[in-house]
């Protein structure tokens, strides 16, 4: 059996107050107590998944630069009080005003346990922790949660669960990120993981020029064969130039099982069997930046530009090839259409279940939204 990781509002009309210049929007506003009307400093204010944030000042005032064009998740969040998740789309480089009214969060008596001591499976619980929320390549081994104290688990029948009393900081070596990470959902279930969260990306100072020009290879190494650069091929109808190659399929295949691409390559005469076209699989969506994305059961993806790691294979359980093999995943909808951004960006929670490598690649392998390669995204 493969394994699996599921990933992560109501649509906010705002109008625009003035001009902006420069790259991307702005968005200014308050923060107050939904209660009191007090204001709130101190209060997280970002794009999901992007390198844009900011934090309120003691007046509740805030200002939010550089927001990318496109639909976009606003994330409100402060210790104490109920996160919000607002989505927006934006589709001109404007400011805009707004403000958000922060409610109380109570948490029930029978979820606060107090005890004199470490709980002492709580070690290896972080370990399993890490290890799916982190993930199993090079790079998750160069990351690290800097704050782990913050976290607190519960395992029941197999399952573990996570939650975090603030945001989890996470510094990632190999891209050269320092991410703040708003754990919602953290569940584990043997060979699935399911998670919901909200990140803050910001860049680590390099400490010599040799290691920000590794750090930009690695972060185009990252990207190149990731969800976010197939859906931004997909809607550009441009798969095949960038090395994907989609084919349906009713569930999963054995990992032992070889490759449609490879079978269709021992037959090259004959029509492809079971290839997809990507137009077939895009509908326009609600806004320009927008598409709806739909198919029946799963979707072979072929990456043809880079082979299978041995440690993915390790993580599969897999033996070595005798022949280098592509990377293979496979992908499904939970609903009959889900809507993703233009960027890549999965707008539709727990929308789509990744299975084989890009389940195998998480938080360690991810880059900012508004990041693309600096020559090509093929």
């Amino acid at each position: 059996m493969l394994r699996a990781l599921a990933l992560l509002g109501c649509l906010l009309l705002v109008e625009p107050a003035f001009a902006q210049s420069g790259g991307g929007a702005r968005i200014s506003g308050q923060v107050t107590h939904a209660e009191t009307g007090e204001p709130i400093g101190g209060v997280h204010v970002f794009i999901s998944g992007s390198t844009a944030g900011t934090i309120s000042g003691p007046d509740g005032l805030f200002e939010l630069n550089a927001i990318p064009l496109g639909a976009n998740r606003i994330v409100v969040s402060s210790v104490g009080y109920r996160r919000q998740g607002h989505d927006v789309v934006v589709r001109r480089p404007i400011g805009f005003s707004m403000d958000f009214a922060l409610e109380p969060e109570v948490v029930p008596l029978e979820e606060i346990t107090v005890t004199g001591e470490l709980d002492p499976r709580w070690p290896e619980q972080l370990e399993a922790f890490q290890r799916e929320f982190l993930g199993f390549t090079a790079r998750a081994a160069e990351s690290r949660i800097a704050n782990p104290e913050i976290l607190d688990f519960a395992e029941v029948n197999g399952v573990l669960r996570a939650r975090a009393e603030g945001p989890l900081v996470v510094e990632n070596r190999a891209l050269g990120y320092r991410i703040l990470y708003f754990l919602q959902a953290f569940e584990s279930r043997g060979r699935e993981t399911r998670q919901e969260g909200e990140a803050l990306f910001s860049e680590l100072d390099p400490k010599t020029p040799e290691q920000l020009e590794e750090w930009a290879q690695a972060r185009r190494e990252a990207y190149l064969g990731s969800s976010r650069h197939l859906f931004r091929q997909l809607f550009r109808e441009q798969t095949k130039e960038a090395g994907f190659f989609l084919y349906s399929s009713d569930e999963p295949r054995p990992p032992r099982e070889a490759a449609p691409y490879r079978q269709n390559q021992a037959a090259p005469i004959q029509r492809p069997q079971f290839a997809m076209r990507p137009a077939d699989l895009v509908s326009e969506g609600p806004s320009p930046r927008e598409r709806l994305v739909s198919f029946p059961k799963y979707v072979e993806v072929v990456y043809t530009k880079e082979d299978e790691s041995a440690t993915y294979r390790r993580w599969q359980g897999l033996p070595e090839p005798l022949r280098p093999d592509y990377q293979r995943s496979w992908v499904r909808l939970t609903r009959e259409s889900v809507l993703v951004d233009t960027d890549g960006s999965i707008l539709d929670a727990y929308g789509v279940v990744f299975y084989g490598h890009m389940a195998y690649e998480r938080l360690a392998d991810l880059v900012p939204r508004e990041y693309a390669p600096a020559v090509t995204d093929s």
